[in-house]
């Protein structure tokens, strides 16, 4: 299992939210789409092999006003 950390700069402030590898909303940091979502919205960083590594990338980010871990972690 692996993690992904999505960054969202549009719905509301810039977020970080950690999901899990097989999450249908991660798919694998491809989002819901399949990977045909708006880049100009977000992005996916990962894979991160740990939930540990995902927080630590996640707290680094800077300007986030709105970190969470997804229900699925």
């Amino acid at each position: 299992m692996s993690f992904w950390v999505y960054q969202n700069w549009r719905a509301g402030g810039r977020k970080a939210i950690i999901h899990r590898d097989d999450c249908g909303h991660c798919n694998g940091g491809n989002g819901l789409s399949g990977g045909s979502y708006n880049r100009a919205n977000g992005k996916w960083d990962g894979p991160f092999e740990t939930i540990d590594a995902a927080r630590g990338f996640s707290n680094g980010l800077k300007n986030v006003v709105y970190r969470k871990e997804h229900s699925c972690v």
